[in-house]
């Protein structure tokens, strides 16, 4: 993630382009690949790519963000999950990114491997997101480190039941290097007073997460219990009964209400596409640049992007 956004914007924007599943239809690669270069063109500043999401298995998010940083220069974040590496493993990764000219990642201890998987599929991490963030600290300043040092993100999860323990777990990953923190989704008020919460208590970036909702089915599905996700009782109302365009056209109303309520406790949004609908994140990074520049999406003149007090 570069240090500073692209020329002209006032607000980074990250967005999360998830791998393909192991049975993936049609041109992955091709999705990658356009995807990236139609995020960029509609004001992204990088893109992450998931390590295998809800332990679902997913194509390599190393060698995925090598291929696609090279087909289209666009700067991709890698996440590097815990659950599923040994140390050996890591700095092989590292040292592929490396080669590639990524050095950035965003170290995750990972979702928990599902029940129905647990008796074929091991968990191997003997350690946890800020022990691999030390790790790769010491890696950056050894004698055989890497041609540039690595810079390590982290998650934040605003929607933890006891979010004091979540900033404490937060101040020890700083302590171990890292620099940034991208959120899970402010869907509800308790996430956002908690991003208000970490801003006053964190030192380093945060990116606040906007997961835009498709659908009424969606809304159910993600405030069911989903790890790390709190979808508000007022949120799930407002898309009953709505169809796919309307329902579309909430998602981006309401990823723009949540950019704004956040902004004085952000330096960046941290956008996370929802089912391969990248035009509906396309609008959203649209609005928001638009709104910096004064202009409504199709350039008429407007107020500016209100700021919350």
């Amino acid at each position: 993630i570069s240090s500073r956004p692209q020329e002209g914007h006032a607000m980074r924007i990250a967005v999360e382009l998830d791998p393909p599943a192991h049975n993936a239809r049609g041109d992955a690669l091709a999705f990658l690949r356009d995807g990236a270069l139609f995020l960029r063109d509609a004001g992204a500043d990088c893109l992450t790519m998931a390590d295998n999401p809800r332990a679902i298995p997913r194509g390599d998010s190393v060698a995925l963000a090598s291929l696609v940083r090279a087909l289209t220069g666009v700067p991709i974040v890698p996440h590097l999950a815990c659950r599923d590496r040994n140390l050996l493993s890591i700095r092989s990764a590292l040292t592929a990114l490396d080669v590639a000219g990524i050095h950035e990642v965003l170290v995750v201890t990972g979702d928990p491997v599902r029940a129905e998987d647990r008796a074929r599929v091991s968990t191997r991490a003997a350690f946890c997101a800020a022990d691999l963030a030390q790790s790769v600290a010491q890696w950056n300043s050894d004698g055989e480190g890497f041609s540039e040092p690595f810079r390590v993100s982290a998650a934040l999860n605003v929607n933890a039941p006891n979010f004091d323990a979540e900033l404490r777990r937060a101040e020890r990953k700083r302590s171990c290097g890292v620099v940034r923190f991208l959120t899970q989704p402010v869907l509800s008020a308790e996430a956002a007073a908690n991003l208000a919460k970490a801003r006053r208590a964190l030192s380093g970036e945060i990116y606040g997460g906007i997961l835009p909702i498709v659908s009424y089915r969606n809304a159910e599905f993600l405030s069911s219990g989903i790890r790390g996700i709190a979808v508000g009782p007022e949120i799930l109302s407002r898309y009953r009964g709505l169809d796919k365009d309307r329902a579309a056209r909430l998602a981006v109303d309401l990823s723009l209400e949540a950019a704004r309520e956040m902004r004085n406790s952000v330096d960046g949004y941290y956008l996370i596409t929802p089912f391969r609908r990248l035009d509906i994140v396309g609008k959203i990074i649209g609005e928001i640049r638009a709104a910096e520049r004064g202009e409504t999406a199709d350039g008429r003149a407007r107020e500016p992007m209100a700021v919350s007090a």
